[in-house]
């Protein structure tokens, strides 16, 4: 799983920390790392993040039908989840 459990409280997760991730964390971190890597570091960490928070929805079996006609049991989210998207500063 992408997220650890912390021991402060059952309702913080904290992100795995994989060797990408820790590496993401070091560029994000150095002051000599140039603007567009520290984006790019930035960014990927964030949608990490974003992954991660998404497996801890609610979701609710549902079975759908393929183009080809077969049924496929899957999953979809519950309902009353919303999410916002905040814009960094300079992003269009």
């Amino acid at each position: 799983m992408m997220i650890d459990d912390c021991d402060i409280s059952n309702q913080i997760k904290v992100l795995h920390r994989t060797g990408n991730v820790h590496e993401l964390q070091t560029q994000i971190r150095d002051i000599a790392t140039p603007r567009d890597r520290f984006v790019f570091a930035a960014d990927r960490l964030i949608r990490l993040t974003v992954e991660a928070a998404l497996t801890l929805l609610p979701y609710k079996d549902s079975e759908v039908e393929t183009p080809q006609g077969f049924k496929f049991e899957g999953l979809t989210h519950q309902p009353g989840n919303c999410g916002v998207s905040i814009m960094r500063s300079g992003s269009l």
